[in-house]
Parts: C-alpha cells; structure tokens; sequence
C-alpha cells in the first residue's frame, strides 16, 4: 500500500466533492464540509469534516479526514 503524503487543500476538498460533502462554513483556520442525505423529514447531515486552511495538508491532518468522511484510504494516495 503506497504511503500517504501532504496533499493540497484544493485536491482534499475535490475529493471529499467528489463524495457528496459540501462547504457549509469557511472559518478563518478551517473549512467545514457536511454530507447530507435526504430522509422522509428532510434532509439529514451523514459526514462531517473539517478541512484546514492552508497548504499542504499534513499527513497527520489528513489522517483525521480520511477517518472522519469514511472515505477509503486509496482516494488519498
């Protein structure tokens, strides 16, 4: 399995778009994204991440996204 490495904030948030989380807060150190999902009284949030606010995006941090969204680990590599 190839090893994690910093990544760029931009390619976190695509791929964390490409899995259905969208940017519903841009805080000044973070940006939270949420995962909706639509239930029979609406919609209901089914992920949330915080994404930091800078480049790169450390392995450690990234660590903590992966298993925040419960995107698989190979998305990242």
């Amino acid at each position: 399995m190839p090893r994690l490495r910093d990544l760029s904030q931009d390619r976190v948030i695509s791929i964390l778009e490409k899995h259905g989380f969208q940017e519903v807060r841009h805080e000044r150190s973070h940006i939270v994204m949420m995962k909706f999902e639509m239930g029979s009284d609406g919609p209901r949030i089914v992920g949330a991440v915080m994404v930091p606010n800078h480049d790169p995006i450390l392995v450690r941090e990234l660590q903590v996204i992966i298993t925040s969204s419960k995107i698989p680990r190979e998305e990242f590599e």
